[in-house]
Order: structure tokens, then C-alpha cells, then sequence
């Protein structure tokens, strides 16, 4: 688990006892920071998914293009369009 991971989790287990809580005036400006630091949290949840995914991605591509580079030499296909150009000749 990561850092950012760990700290959303123990922000949450911090605010959890605030949402059963209904106090006064006092309470209401304790919600406000609740409800804010929940936004926030929500934000930094979606964007550590979103860089996972882009990871992903990052990781999948380079696979690809090693794929292909490692399973036809480039040399090998520029003789072969030369070899193929003198033949049409």
C-alpha cells in the first residue's frame, strides 16, 4: 500500500466518528471541514486510481513496442524493401 494510500485511510478512520455526531453550531463548522477534507480525499482517491491506470497503460505500451521491435530488426526490412525494389526493377 502506498503512502498517499495509508493517509487517505487513516484520514477516514480519524473523520469517521464526526459523521454520527450531530451536534450545534460548533459541530456544523466541524461538518464543513469534514465535508471539505471528504472532497479532497475524494480527489486524491481518483487521481492516485487515474496514475495506477496511466501506469498501466505506460507499462502495456512499452511492452508492445518491445514486442515489435524485438521481433523484426529494422535492418532486416530495409534489405528486404531494397531486395524487393531490385527485383520490380
Amino acid at each position: 500500500m502506498s503512502n498517499i494510500e495509508e493517509d487517505i485511510k487513516g484520514l477516514k478512520n480519524c473523520l469517521a466518528p464526526y459523521q454520527k455526531i450531530g451536534f450545534d453550531s460548533i459541530i456544523a463548522k466541524r461538518d464543513n471541514y469534514y465535508k471539505a477534507l471528504e472532497n479532497v480525499l475524494a480527489e486524491l482517491e481518483s487521481k492516485d486510481k487515474r496514475i495506477k491506470e496511466l501506469e498501466d497503460d505506460l507499462y502495456s505500451a512499452n511492452c508492445i513496442i518491445s514486442d515489435l521491435t524485438d521481433s523484426i530488426p529494422v535492418q532486416k526490412v530495409k534489405d528486404k524493401i531494397e531486395e524487393l525494389k531490385k527485383d520490380y526493377e
